[in-house]
């Protein structure tokens, strides 16, 4: 009726009194209005009333349903969760999440990341990678730039930004496909089999000599009696040591060793992120559920995950357990497998050698009193169960080394053998420019126990020693050797390199010790 006075004001300016009565007196045409708006009010309200009482008797037939429903029933039934309707919407034919959603999410995540890998693996030149990356949707780009680790913050912003993308797409080929091809190419320059077959003849770098107040020596390989006795005395020395080192598949280098069951023991601080704070006053971050591409020396590629760290911000323990989770598949007609002396293939030599080692160590183990760490030292014979999404087969085929049972190795003076990674990167130098490292990669050196860092009478450290390993040895090592393992004579594992002394050269690391905490941890 409002509505209907003020258009009759308007269509009437003349009129003087604004009263209801003039408007209807004088104008049939407002009279026509109000008849037609009542009309309209009037249907829509008993629409309404109509729609009003069909809801409340649908409420009533509901709550009686309720009623006749037993109350568990009604207990147990799930509230659907945002998270159950996206599972919906994607065609999941499940109404309610499994407990193990989360689990099964990373492990998708991590296969389509291993497949992305794969087909960028296929490609030889950076060229073409770069058009191959650019090509991928923002979801592909996301899913393997996270698992490389890279910035956070790059990720993010490259979902709508181009030039974010094609950042991002730069650090996928400097990061991950250089370092690629980097390992690749130098495992086939250096001929086929010649890498192994110079460490069967017992060739390695020299130790640390002390000259002028340094530790110093020259990354030249020579022969070494006693490395040439360990071979010859143990036919599977090569492949229990050598064969079970592994490289990180990243620009900064970094090593680990294969302890069986597909477990990688590295330091934590090769688990590295772009985020990390990298000051010497920052908390050593989260490294768990983290992941690194490492490449045994036979060309295989596998994607793992942080389990578990000990780690402390002093440095004296630097260590980490990865759980090979995905192989990362690529064509390796390119790679000549390495053959060894005799005419068989260095790869099939070292899956025997790894049955002939794990029914000794099965046997040693029965004998152990402390089972839970040989299990795990002895490559995870009857510890714990491997990633379901890798096959047994292909795990049981990895070469592996055993971890030391003595807690307190590798003692002062004893032989040590060091194998890892010394990356191209020379990272001394102002100017951009690589190393020419021979071999250039899974490089031996031999050296010996030097001690350990000393403490003062309150066991604190001397500020010279912080963010230095506990353990000092004398093997020849660059940037990139940190994670590589530490032999002894009998080819077992009693600590990892993790740095070294810019004031005097000293080789620092971790020894079996902190070794043993790691795998003990839960």
């Amino acid at each position: 009726f409002r509505t209907t006075f003020l258009i009759t004001i308007l269509y009437q300016p003349r009129i003087k009194s604004l009263s209801t009565l003039h408007v209807l007196k004088f104008n049939p045409i407002a009279i026509l209005l109000i008849v037609c708006v009542s009309t309209a009010a009037w249907m829509t309200g008993s629409n309404m009333v109509a729609a009003e009482g069909l809801m409340n008797s649908h409420d009533k037939a509901r709550s009686a349903r309720k009623r006749q429903q037993p109350e568990t029933e009604s207990r147990d039934l799930p509230e659907c969760s945002r998270a159950q309707k996206i599972q919906k919407k994607k065609g999941f034919a499940s109404s309610t999440l499994p407990e193990n959603s989360s689990k099964d999410g990373k492990k998708r995540n991590e296969e389509e990341a291993c497949t992305i890998l794969e087909r960028l693996l296929k490609i030889t030149e950076p060229k073409e990678a770069k058009v191959f990356l650019r090509k991928l949707s923002a979801g592909d780009r996301k899913s393997i730039s996270s698992i490389l680790q890279l910035p956070s913050h790059l990720i993010k912003a490259s979902q709508r930004d181009k030039r974010k993308a094609a950042r991002l797409d730069d650090l996928v080929i400097s990061e991950f496909f250089m370092p690629f091809r980097f390992l690749i190419n130098s495992l086939n320059e250096n001929g086929e089999g010649t890498i192994l077959r110079k460490f069967r003849e017992g060739r390695a770098a020299t130790p640390l000599q002390w000259c002028s107040r340094y530790w110093s020596a020259s990354c030249r390989t020579k022969k070494h009696d006693w490395l040439l006795a360990a071979n010859e005395k143990n036919l599977h020395f090569a492949d229990s040591t050598f064969s079970a080192v592994v490289h990180m598949v990243s620009d900064g280098g970094g090593t680990g060793v294969h302890i069986g069951n597909g477990q990688i023991i590295t330091c934590a601080h090769c688990v590295s992120n772009f985020d990390d704070d990298d000051s010497e006053d920052a908390e050593p971050p989260n490294r768990v559920g983290r992941h690194c591409v490492i490449m045994f020396p036979d060309g295989r590629c596998f994607l793992s995950r942080c389990l578990r760290v000990e780690e402390s911000k002093c440095g004296q323990r630097d260590a980490a357990l990865l759980q090979i989770c995905h192989e990362v598949k690529w064509e390796r007609s390119e790679f000549f497998v390495p053959q060894n002396a005799n005419g068989t293939s260095a790869e099939s030599e070292a899956a025997a050698a790894a049955a002939a080692l794990q029914r000794t160590n099965e046997a040693n183990l029965n004998a152990s009193e402390d089972t839970a760490l040989q299990a795990a030292a002895a490559g995870g014979s009857s510890g714990g169960s491997h990633d379901q999404s890798m096959e047994a087969d292909v795990l049981s085929s990895l070469p592996w080394a055993r971890v030391s049972p003595d807690g307190d190795a590798p003692h002062e003076g004893s032989r040590l053998l060091c194998i890892g990674n010394p990356s191209n990167c020379d990272l001394e130098s102002a100017k951009e420019q690589s190393n020419k490292f021979h071999p250039p990669v899974w490089h031996a050196s031999v050296g010996a126990c030097r001690g350990r860092v000393s403490v003062d009478a309150e066991g604190k450290l001397r500020a010279k020693d912080e963010g230095l390993g506990a353990l000092k040895h004398t093997c020849w090592t660059y940037w990139g050797h940190s994670g590589a393992p530490l032999f002894n004579e009998e080819g077992e594992v009693v600590g990892l390199h993790s740095s070294w002394d810019d004031a005097t050269g000293m080789r620092h690391g971790v020894d079996a010790a902190c070794l043993h905490a790691v795998l003990r941890a839960r």
